[in-house]
């Protein structure tokens, strides 16, 4: 019987063992006949699908541009999320199974005994309600982030950026007034500018300008009670603690048609001629401005945070994914 000889470019160590297997194959074929043959036939039919699986591109691989780099997988596909992601979260994953963050030992040797204390894991598990809503955000917040990673690129108009990742964000966390939802306006880091930086209403720009406009705003948490005069005011601190309530918004957010809150206000509620009125609450101490938080003029700096929490036996990285 004949030697089929089976060439694989790839590796050429693998080659050689496959030339060698194949060759005792073809000795045992000749004594044994068609029972070798076809254990031969089921041998290569192996080797092929395990080269396939190394090699074949899944339906979460994608090239990312103005990297440099070879494709990566978006660690969202595996939970059977479309790409771009258009399933909410909380359809992907059964209550109390969102993903863990990652976990860090707590510093220092007289910190081990968290690890094996019995008492410290009972009290981990009755926490374990409130693990699994946090972990229920930060698998949101990594899957918008990947869908950040396709928008970002030059030319981008930074308000049309920020509309897209805001409106993800409460695509896929299903948008529910204060119980989930956006807890902080989209902050651009652009050159010199750190945070607390979104474009407004009709900012076409990509630049923020000298005299540093105001984009964040919340209202105070213990604002005193003060006599509005003005009427705008009085109307628009109505809206602000019906659909923000202490939350940090955006001046964007008022000029929505729905006022920041589809579910809050599904009749629409977009705010016009509000400045005057809002820069009363600001005077007044009801409101609190967040101007952009600045480095040095023309240089160029970054934002970099995590979310995490201290577990009775470990930290946990809530925000940690495969990009940083």
């Amino acid at each position: 019987m004949d030697v089929e000889k089976k060439v694989i470019v790839q590796d050429e160590e693998i080659e050689d063992d496959e030339e060698e297997d194949e060759v005792v194959e073809g000795s045992a074929a000749a004594e044994g006949g068609d029972a070798a043959a076809k254990k031969k036939n089921k041998k290569k039919n192996k080797k092929k699908k395990k080269k396939a699986a190394t090699t074949a591109a899944g339906p979460g691989t994608k090239l990312p541009p103005f990297r440099g780099v070879t494709g990566f997988t978006d660690s969202y596909i595996q939970y059977g999320q479309t790409e771009p992601p258009t399933i909410p979260v909380a359809k992907l994953f059964a209550v109390g199974s969102f993903p863990k963050g990652e976990e860090q030992n707590h510093p220092g040797d007289f910190n081990t005994y968290r690890i094996t204390s019995e008492e410290l894991r009972a009290a981990e598990r009755e926490n374990e309600a409130f693990y699994d809503r946090v972990r229920y955000a930060s698998e949101v917040h990594r899957q918008v982030r990947k869908f950040a990673q396709g928008l970002i690129k030059p030319g981008i108009r930074l308000i049309d950026l920020c509309e897209a990742l805001e409106n993800k964000n409460r695509e896929l966390v299903e948008e529910a007034g204060f119980a989930r939802g956006i807890g902080f306006p989209t902050g651009c880091s652009l050159n010199h500018v750190a945070a607390h930086y979104t474009p407004n209403a009709g900012d076409h720009t990509v630049y923020v300008v000298e005299d540093m406009e105001c984009s964040h705003y919340a209202k105070a948490f213990d604002a005193p009670h003060v006599p509005l005069r003005l009427p705008r005011a009085k109307k628009l601190l109505s809206h602000i603690q019906r659909t923000f309530g202490t939350l940090p918004f955006c001046r964007r957010w008022l000029e929505r048609e729905d006022g920041g809150s589809s579910f809050i206000n599904p009749k629409g509620a977009k705010q016009e001629k509000y400045i005057m009125g809002l820069k009363n609450l600001v005077d007044n101490g009801i409101v609190t401005a967040y101007p952009p938080l600045c480095d040095i003029k023309g240089s160029y700096t970054s934002q970099y945070e995590h979310t995490l929490i201290l577990r009775p036996t470990c930290k946990e990285v809530l925000s940690r994914g495969d990009d940083y």
